[in-house]
């Protein structure tokens, strides 16, 4: 088919609206990196920050305490400890600068914040806030692909004690609904594991928690859950409130054989 010079101003003028119409909105420019960064315009929390372009940007591999908790419908300003530390660090080293983004295989969260790796100066912010003991570890597969780096940073704040690390409690699984929102150790004795579709529970003994290893991520544990029965454990992370306290076991690196 042969075009005319007035065909070929049609297609071009229409590829031009088509363009225009793309950057208008949101969803339509996530694939799209700037050659010279994004700049980050506000701090949201430890590990949310919002762009110039008004996108937000959920940290992949991190989870920082919460600055807000919503009651009755409402969100309220209820900091988790420290939440102020993690959203001062990461003021320091992505408020007001240009980054660069590497996004995760997954792009998108549920609210639509863009998923990814923030660099700028030279350094990973997701993995800085875990070095300073300000985040702990969290994995969404297929959103792992720094995730030895990741550890490698926890594990070094661990040693260090810095931040949530510093005074790690030792608690039992009865004494999880007073520790909504703390990083603990939950020490227990395994009475069995238990499957149910793709999720797997470390039941113990003691109630009080739902210990839960999430379908996505048994394959980092290489089929060790079943040698976890019987034995004492001492789990860590955060306590959440999942229709009561629980604790989401991410990685290997959170659960240690205790001796009884």
């Amino acid at each position: 088919m042969m075009y005319t010079s007035s065909s070929n101003r049609k297609i071009k003028i229409f590829l031009a609206l088509i363009l225009a119409a793309c950057l208008a909105f949101p969803g339509c420019r996530r694939e799209y990196v700037s050659p010279k960064g994004y700049l980050v315009r506000n701090i949201i929390d430890g590990d949310t920050v919002e762009l110039s372009n008004g996108r937000r940007v959920r940290y992949i591999g991190v989870d920082t305490p919460e600055t807000m908790k919503k009651v009755a419908g409402k969100w309220l300003y209820d900091p988790e400890p420290f939440a102020a530390e993690a959203k001062k660090l990461n003021r320091s080293l992505v408020g007001g600068k240009r980054v660069s983004l590497e996004f995760g295989s997954r792009k998108e969260d549920k609210y639509g914040r863009w998923l990814a790796y923030v660099e700028t100066d030279g350094k990973m912010a997701n993995e800085e806030l875990l070095r300073e003991g300000y985040a702990v570890l969290v994995v969404y597969p297929p959103n792992d692909k720094y995730l030895e780096d990741l550890v490698e940073a926890q594990e070094e704040a661990k040693m260090a004690r810095r931040g949530v690390w510093k005074d790690l409690k030792t608690i039992s699984a009865g004494e999880a609904g007073a520790n909504i929102g703390r990083v603990v150790t939950v020490r227990g004795k395994v009475n069995e594991i238990v499957s149910s579709g793709n999720t797997v529970y470390i039941d113990l003994a003691e109630r009080g928690v739902s210990v839960v290893v999430y379908g996505p991520n048994l394959r980092f544990f290489q089929g060790s859950l079943r040698g976890y029965e019987k034995k004492v454990l001492e789990i860590t992370g955060k306590i959440k409130d999942i229709k009561g306290p629980s604790l989401v076991v991410y990685h290997p690196t959170q659960v240690r054989i205790a001796s009884e």
